[in-house]
């Protein structure tokens, strides 16, 4: 039985060991042909080139910088050792010439893949760049030492100032569209310099409600009442010393409107130490400039203005929330103002300038013979003693108008700026941007003219000043809904055909005005006479241009008004260039 059984299986594994197909017929071998339907090819690493890109695990994407890795390919090589013409060798040619067609796609992918990590690595760059450009400034209005400010500076005073210390920072970044308080804004970002995260907005004092007008009283006799930095009375006080020291340097000059405009602000820097709340109003004294009295928002004996004039000998102050003050030199406010024929340059005389105003000198000069009368005028000069305080300009800071003023002052180049930015962004021919404003330092670094040039460059620049609601509108962007509003004050005269401008005649500064100044700013009498006499004049024949312009429209449109032939005139009308020279030697 054991002989039978491997009988059994040596036959059975002979028959496995003969090749299939082959018979003993001597005729050729019939090939079973058999159709192949082919599955779309699955191509792996193992069959083309593949370049991958390796991921990296999400925990370590913060710290590692993703590789680009080429994996590894192989070619396989087919064992068969006689190739068969049959179907399946076609399906290989089919396969093979799949497998090249995607091997393009995959090298494309891989050109894609390379060029988006480009773009990646531009992007991350980019993203450095801006992290980089992510200024942390310190904040100015936080947590500072009452006395420890710093922030007005005498360059040449032999004392040390004392440098500003904060405690907190904060970051730039895309502004917010909160309002932060009633003095703020919402920001909206400078075309020229870095975001503000909010403004200062500064507003008429008319504008202004009774408890606005009631924080900026407090804040103004909270700082009458801190310590000094320059052996002043008090830190109020400290802004007169530097102003009276520097006189001879920041007026009659171009450097005027940008020292003061730095002047404000730190002023109203050393306010919101107290009050964050709190900016500098402004008076718009060229709002009904023939009646300037008639303002009792501002001329009054309540509490809520800045009283009326001095009767004595000197003229001290003795109503409104300044009654009584002391100056630097322990002399009360003096305040000797003439009510009869009482009068300032009215804005509509101004607009030509803040409008059209062809470069900083000229705009300069019509703002500064404005200026002028204001001084001049509210100061007066009634008693032979003492002056009012504003009449000399070494003292005219004791006088907390002064602020009010100067606000005002600032508005108007602010508004000529926003009216012709090319322009406003240059400063005098007869002066650099490099000049140092004398007497004034910030964070105990000296300060220039070109920091002064934008009031919305962002830092410590984030200011802007809210149209007054009853005035004429200054800027082109308030001309729309503010003329509407404008209360004219009869600026028109006459009906029909017949309908005119009133004329507006300008009031000269005092000869005693001049030659008062002229000693305190160390000048030429006659010449400083020449120099505001040619600003006057000026001003005087810019003004006749515009108002022959007006007249024209009204003539040929009998049935408009004021704010039909104002937004016209200007945004028609040319300025004709009036050489200062011809017009002093005319005059």
């Amino acid at each position: 039985m054991r002989i039978l059984f491997w009988l059994q299986l040596l036959v059975v594994a002979s028959a496995q060991l003969l090749p299939r197909g082959i018979t003993s017929s001597t005729k050729k071998p019939v090939v079973a042909v058999k159709t192949v339907k082919l599955a779309p090819a699955k191509v792996t690493a193992t069959h083309v080139k593949v370049t991958s890109t390796r991921r990296i695990p999400a925990a370590a994407r913060s710290t590692t910088k993703p590789a680009i890795v080429k994996a590894k390919t192989t070619t396989k090589k087919y064992s068969t050792t006689k190739p068969i013409k049959t179907t399946t060798a076609k399906s290989t040619k089919a396969t093979t010439k799949l497998t090249k067609a995607t091997t393009k796609s995959t090298k494309a992918t891989t050109k894609s893949t390379k060029k988006t990590t480009k773009s990646t690595k531009k992007t991350t760059k980019s993203t450095k760049k801006t992290t980089k450009s992510v200024k942390t400034t310190k904040s100015t209005k936080a947590t500072i030492s009452p006395i420890n400010n710093g922030a007005i500076g005498d360059s040449n005073d032999t004392s040390t100032v004392p440098k500003m210390t904060t405690t907190t920072t904060t970051t730039r970044v895309k502004p917010s569209t909160t309002t932060t308080s009633k003095s703020k804004t919402s920001p909206s970002p400078s075309p020229t310099g870095p975001a503000c995260s909010s403004y200062s907005i500064r507003r008429e004092w008319r504008d202004l409600s009774f408890g606005q007008r009631q924080a900026y009283i407090d804040a103004l006799n909270t700082m009458r009442r801190k310590a000094s930095l320059y052996g002043q009375p008090s830190r109020y006080h400290d802004f007169g010393y530097i102003h009276a020291r520097y006189v001879d340097q920041a007026h009659g000059l171009p450097i005027f409107l940008p020292w003061h405009r730095e002047f404000l602000r730190q002023f109203e820097e050393e306010l919101q130490l107290i009050n964050p709340d709190v900016t500098i109003p402004y008076w718009d004294w060229g709002y009904n400039a023939d009646q300037p009295l008639s303002n009792t928002d501002l001329f009054s004996s309540n509490y809520y203005s800045f009283g009326t004039r001095g009767y004595a000998n000197p003229p001290c102050v003795v109503d409104g929330f300044c009654a009584n003050w002391l100056d630097r030199d322990y002399q009360c406010l003096t305040r000797a103002y003439n009510p009869v024929g009482l009068a300032f340059t009215d804005d509509v005389d101004l607009s030509p300038a803040i409008f059209s105003g062809p470069n900083f000198d000229t705009v300069a000069g019509t703002i500064e013979a404005a200026h002028n009368q204001v001084h001049d005028y509210i100061g007066g000069s009634n008693y032979p003693n003492r002056s009012g305080d504003m009449f000399p300009v070494d003292r005219s800071t004791n006088d907390p108008l002064f602020f009010l003023h100067h606000s005002n002052v600032d508005r108007l180049w602010w508004s000529w700026q926003q009216n012709r930015p090319v322009e406003g962004a240059k400063y005098s021919t007869r002066a650099s941007m490099n000049d140092i404003l004398p007497g004034l330092t910030y964070n105990n670094q000296r300060v220039n003219v070109q920091s002064t040039m934008d009031s919305m460059g962002g830092d410590q620049w984030c200011i802007q000043y809210a149209p007054f609601s009853r005035g004429l509108p200054l800027t082109r962007s308030s001309l729309t809904v503010g003329l509407s509003a404008f209360n004219s004050f009869s600026q028109v005269k006459g009906t029909g055909s017949g309908k005119t401008l009133v004329k507006h005649t300008q009031k000269p500064v005092s000869l005693n005005w001049i030659k008062k100044n002229a000693e305190q700013l160390k000048k030429d009498s006659k010449k400083m006479e020449e120099h505001v006499r040619a600003n006057e004049k000026y001003l005087s024949v810019i003004t006749s241009q515009f108002e022959t312009e007006m007249n024209a429209f009204f003539k040929y449109n009998p049935q408009s008004n004021f704010a039909e032939a104002f937004q016209y005139t200007i945004d028609n009308w040319n300025w004709t260039s009036v050489s200062k020279a011809v017009v002093a030697k005319k005059s």
